[in-house]
Formats: C-alpha cells, structure tokens, sequence
C-alpha cells in the first residue's frame, strides 16, 4: 500500500445527502436550540449573585460548593480566579445588584418588625409584594 492510499484510507467521507441533511441540521438547530454555556460564561453571568455572597462572607469553597450542587464543576480555586477576572468587568453591575439586595434586606428586617403580621409567610408575602420592584 502506497502513502497516497493509506491517506485514502484513513479519510472518512461522507455522501452529498448526508452532508445536505447535517447541514439542514445544524442550520435547524442554530435557529432553535439555545446554545450551552461553558462554566466561565455561566459564572460570568452569575457574578452579581456571587459577588452578593461574597459581600454577606461567604467563602469560595462555599459558593463553589453551591454552583457544583447545581451542575457546576469546578475547583474554589477556579472560582476564586473567575471572580477576580470578571470582577473589573461587571464591577458596576454587580454593586448595583449588591445595593439592590441590601435594600431588600432592610425592608425584609423593617416588616418583620412591624407589628400587625401575624407569621412569617404572611410577613414575605407582603414584603414581596409591596416591594416587587426592587426584585427586578
């Protein structure tokens, strides 16, 4: 066997009508199907929670161990190296999560000191919906 047909060989081809298939396939799929995330994206996005958590003490091995129970798969030191690398990016974005957070927390405590509301899920209930903006 000469080089010129072990080459040959080692090729896989694939017909006209499979490839025209593959390629309505993925044109299909490209159009309906929302594509994966990696990690790094993922945590990209999830900064401004994490950031939160970070600000309330929670440790990287906390939080790592969170984002594994969920799906994640990572090390707390590769989530300790995301947090830092995204932190100048989506600095803005995440303190302002943070402020949003921290207000919700003052009339979370501001309710539940009020008098009139007798238990704790009509206390949520009314924190959640007189104060649905600041969810958003």
């Amino acid at each position: 066997m000469n080089t010129n047909s072990a080459v040959k060989s080692r090729r896989h081809l694939i017909s006209d009508v499979d490839f025209s298939t593959a390629q309505q396939a993925l044109e299909l799929a490209g159009l309906t199907m929302n594509p994966e995330r990696s990690q790094r994206c993922a945590f990209k996005e999830l900064m401004p929670d994490i950031y939160f958590m970070r600000h309330q003490g929670y440790s990287f091995q906390k939080i790592t161990a969170l984002l594994n129970q969920i799906g994640f798969k990572l090390q707390a030191s590769t989530s300790r190296i995301y947090f830092h690398n995204f932190l100048d990016e989506r600095q803005d974005e995440c303190i302002k999560h943070l402020n949003r957070k921290i207000q919700l927390l003052d009339e979370i405590t501001k309710k539940f000191n009020e008098p009139g509301l007798s238990s704790v899920a009509e206390k949520i209930e009314a924190i959640i919906g007189s104060n649905q903006k600041i969810l958003d």
